[in-house]
């Protein structure tokens, strides 16, 4: 044995792949995994820069390491690593050292390097998942696009997509260990490209794996929900693909939609909706990020973003406060509002995502669902939505069908149809 390492992972599906292909790496160096800070040599924590909360949570994970383990090595990866090298700025002094681009293979590297081990020359294939049964399968990092609020693309780089061969060799050996819900993600996921083909291409062939198991599309720039797209999900997709996509909204109204640099205005967002309604029927949920208070947004925009959300009714949705990032187009905006304005509309927003949350519930009250059991009793839905069983049944990772019988919070409550349970 090497040494004994625990991990802590901030922000995205990305991010949390990242974190289960270096434990893979380490795991096959001789390194054990540890849940317990306070038993580790080494504490690697993944850090978050999307937004300035994001950040200070990052440095909170960084001073809590420390205190739970103050005699072993505490190192910080990801994006805020990679922001504060590349400003210049000092690490925390809780930090033993810190790798920009922690997130990417030449990070693994120079971690590798900083340990004395060797580089293994290519990184293995990741067997297992820590979630044994929901697997984040990450498939493209970086992104092209600049939106002016947006600071990863100067942290993740540009646009690159893994390999189909090497993606499809990943799945098939995580359904062979057990898991029973792929989760497809990436920086700018529907950016995945191979000789021309698209990500249409890459949902074809891992649709022809085998094995019980379903495909979840993470989150997903709207203009790249395509008609072709589209084909394929209610085609050879319809059953193994859930029925739920996340799309990042941000805004209602054409003109901010437009200061943000986004790629398509409210009217086209709302087509695309209805296209996937019609493929997926009233099994469709989605779920979808919004940004109250950008610069210059008034009251008028803002509410444009509730009328078109009221419309669209989500099933849940993300509200985040504008956060200025520093060398973003949007910081330097001549308008921006005023932070209790921000404050007073994001907690709007947050109200009414409660209802339509709850709205979204009761629709299912009484449909058939399947759930991935997670844990005995609770687990998730095809739609996204966590559902608890009025009595447990099945074991964690079995596909177990049910009828909706309640609420419970934002959760629903459930009986299994008929007795039945799937198990893998």
């Amino acid at each position: 044995m090497k040494g004994r390492v625990w991990y802590e992972t901030l922000g995205c599906k990305a991010n949390q792949y990242d974190t289960e292909k270096l434990r893979a790496l380490l795991e096959g160096l001789g390194w054990v995994a540890v849940s317990d800070p306070g038993e580790a040599d080494l504490l690697l924590v993944n850090t978050c820069a999307v937004t300035s909360v994001a950040e200070k949570k990052s440095r909170q994970a960084l001073s809590r390491a420390r205190k739970l383990a103050p005699r072993a090595k505490v190192v910080a990866l990801g994006c805020w690593a990679t922001r504060l090298q590349n400003q210049g700025r000092p690490f925390p002094g809780t930090c033993d050292f810190a790798l920009g681009e922690g997130a990417r293979e030449e990070g693994f590297r120079r971690l590798l390097q900083k340990l004395g081990e060797e580089d293994p020359g290519s990184f293995p294939v990741l067997e297992n998942y820590r979630r044994r049964h929901r697997a984040f399968l990450k498939v493209q990092d970086g992104c092209d696009f600049h939106c002016t609020y947006c600071v990863i693309p100067s942290l993740r780089g540009p646009s690159r997509s893994r390999p189909l061969r090497e993606v499809l060799a990943e799945a098939a050996s995580l359904v062979r260990a057990g898991t029973r819900e792929i989760v497809l993600t990436g920086v700018c996921l529907g950016d995945w490209k191979e000789k021309g083909e698209g990500l249409e291409r890459l949902v074809t062939g891992l649709l022809e794996l085998e094995g019980p198991f379903r495909l979840r599309l993470s989150s997903l720039e709207p203009e790249k929900v395509t008609p072709s797209l589209l084909e394929i999900l209610a085609g050879a997709g319809r059953g193994r693909v859930c029925p739920h996509l996340h799309l990042p909204l941000q805004s209602g109204s054409d003109r901010v939609l437009k200061r943000m640099g986004r790629r398509y205005r409210a009217g086209d967002f709302r087509s695309i909706l209805e296209a996937a309604r019609r493929v997926f029927g009233p099994a469709f949920s989605f779920t979808t990020d919004v940004i109250a208070g950008f610069p210059g947004e008034r009251e008028e925009d803002f509410q444009a973003t509730l009328d078109l959300l009221e419309d669209l009714e989500p099933t849940r949705v993300h509200a985040f406060p504008y956060s200025p990032r520093e060398g973003t187009p949007a910081t330097r905006f001549p308008d921006p509002l005023h932070r209790e304005v921000v404050k007073e509309r994001t907690s709007r927003l947050l109200d009414r995502a409660r209802r339509w949350a709850e709205k979204a519930a009761r629709k299912r009250l009484g449909t058939r669902q399947e759930i991935l059991l997670e844990k005995p009793g609770e687990g998730v839905s095809a739609g996204y939505q966590r559902v608890i069983l009025e009595e447990p049944a099945g074991n964690p990772g079995d596909l177990v069908p049910v009828v909706i019988t309640g609420l419970k919070g934002e959760s629903l409550l459930a009986q299994t149809l008929e007795g039945k349970v799937l198990s893998g």
